[in-house]
């Protein structure tokens, strides 16, 4: 069990092992969809995306927009660039959504979540219940959130209602951007249908604001951790501003681990390091390697 109030920051690289693309990567799968001669009469059929989500907007344009605006990711094109963000979220959900497989959590391709799930175990739901273990993540996908409740559910042989109670009541999951669906409502690995439920949950960066509720419950999570864990969090200026917490005295009272998945390069670790120098971090806070290598080498959930 964890036994030492411990929060897990979950940024853009925690999910990368289970195939989910990162900034770059999911722009391209945006694109190739918005130039396809037929996006019009096949989105819905093929993407979920209903009629008038399509009619919103010129997707001509916001595939050439998209593309040759040197953006880094669709969050950040749609910051920019409001008047697409309808269509783009559910683009967005339609093919993140594809992602979500539970298979992919049954096996050891599940990767550093195992790592997660051998802490957390105990024997009894009633000694789950001792866990400390909060989790705040900047993430869409859900696959943390099923995880969990399915570990509850068949480890302990509850039904699926009282597992994610008591899963969910133990250990809070705080997604600050959204999700593609309220879980368990929305199932993980929805693939088909219309996209309306998942775009919906999704918060484009612009739609954040630091007076969200999930903000302040995030807050009021790290001001009572003692070990603090970020899996593939980058650090952007606004989500560290928004968070609130991150300074020099909050990281010394701490134990903190970071896992970025950019280390190995010096020029890279000189860059980052100087990037993370700002809110206090150090190279001894940092774990070398992603998130699946970090967790083998040197398990933080033990430190």
């Amino acid at each position: 069990m964890i036994e030492v109030p411990t929060c897990l920051i979950l940024g853009a690289g925690a999910s990368a092992h289970l195939g989910f693309p990162l900034g770059l990567a999911l722009k391209d799968l945006m694109i190739h969809e918005l130039r396809s001669e037929t996006f019009k009469e096949t989105s819905l059929e093929k993407l979920g995306i209903p009629p008038d989500v399509i009619a919103s907007t010129d997707h001509v344009t916001f595939c050439r927009q998209l593309g040759f605006g040197g953006w880094s990711s669709p969050d950040a094109f749609l910051e920019k660039h409001p008047e697409h963000s309808r269509l783009g979220k559910h683009l967005i959900s339609s093919l993140l959504r594809g992602y979500e497989q539970e298979n992919h959590l049954m096996t050891e391709q599940r990767g550093w979540y195992s790592t997660m799930l051998k802490a957390i175990t105990a024997d009894s739901p009633e000694a789950f219940r001792q866990n400390r273990l909060s989790v705040i993540t900047f993430n869409y996908d859900r696959s943390v959130d099923c995880l969990i409740h399915r570990f509850v559910q068949y480890r302990y042989g509850l039904d699926a209602a009282d597992a994610w109670s008591l899963a969910s009541d133990v250990i809070p999951i705080v997604h600050l951007h959204g999700t593609l669906g309220p879980y368990p409502g929305v199932p993980y690995g929805t693939r088909e249908g219309s996209t309306e439920s998942s775009a919906d949950a999704i918060k484009i960066i612009y739609e954040v604001h630091d007076n969200r509720p999930e903000f302040e419950v995030a807050r009021q999570i790290l001001e009572v951790s003692e070990r603090i864990i970020a899996v593939g969090f980058a650090f952007a200026k606004q989500n560290v501003q928004r968070l609130g917490f991150f300074h020099g005295d909050a990281i010394s009272r701490r134990t903190v681990r970071l896992i970025n998945g950019y280390l190995g390069s010096p020029g890279v670790d000189s860059e980052f390091l100087k990037w993370i120098d700002q809110w206090g971090f150090k190279r001894e806070h940092l774990i070398d390697g992603d998130a699946n290598m970090a967790f083998l080498r040197q398990n933080p959930f033990q430190q």
